[in-house]
């Protein structure tokens, strides 16, 4: 599986939510936050593709 890689992505995420938390300008806390969702949502989508191509073979 690809554990390492959406982990990867998840710690970006971290990252940037504690980006978001030190800020306190409103524009650049939903900059941070967005970019947190986005890469939450690469995470996501790796786990889930590669339970697609295990489930299938």
């Amino acid at each position: 599986m690809k554990f390492s890689e959406s982990n990867a992505y998840r710690v970006r995420a971290a990252h940037c939510s504690h980006q978001s938390d030190l800020n306190e300008d409103i524009r650049l806390k939903k900059y941070w936050d967005d970019l947190a969702d986005d890469w939450l949502a690469l995470a996501d989508v790796v786990v889930e593709e590669d339970y697609y191509r295990k489930v299938i073979h």
